[in-house]
């Protein structure tokens, strides 16, 4: 082409030292000019790849969102069956302070035992309820049942830990 030609013809009369720095600048200006031709293709790549991973972040968020909400449920749903066992266990408890105290009069009175035994049974049997760790001994051998000492925390009876 003509350009080129012109080109030929000026490199031939420039001394060699000019020559160099001359070509040196030429590539650095064509090497700009095809990063700016190429600017816009990977530009459109940068952005296809920069857009995916922005969808899998958002997705990503989505996921930890929904496991946040389940575990949030799940927390919500053992609160209530902790208030439910605990109303339970209350009433559990409610029910042995009754018997204990309607049968502490029978217990007093007792000289066959046959009281004293069901009322061990009764407090084993609730006890194994509430804390399975809680096992019900005998009744304190200080107060016989009447429940007067504090070794038996005022029940008459001795427990202890597995």
């Amino acid at each position: 082409s003509f350009i080129n030609r012109i080109e030929q013809k000026t490199l031939n009369e420039i001394p060699n030292p000019t020559k160099t720095f001359y070509l040196n600048i030429n590539n650095q200006i064509e090497k700009f000019i095809y990063e700016i031709n190429k600017f816009p293709r990977d530009h459109e790549e940068y952005k296809n790849d920069a857009h995916s991973k922005s969808d899998k972040n958002e997705n990503r968020v989505q996921i930890l969102q929904q496991e946040i909400n389940l575990l949030k449920n799940t927390i919500k749903s053992s609160e209530d069956n902790l208030r439910i066992i605990k109303s339970k266990l209350s009433t559990l408890k409610e029910f042995e302070n009754n018997i204990i105290s309607s049968m502490k009069e029978s217990l007093e009175n007792d000289r066959g035992g046959g009281y004293t035994e069901l009322a061990n049974k009764i407090h084993k049997f609730i006890i194994q309820l509430t804390n399975k760790n809680t096992v019900a001994l005998t009744l304190c051998t200080k107060c016989h049942g009447i429940g007067q000492c504090l070794a038996c925390d005022n029940t008459g009876y001795k427990t202890t830990k597995d």
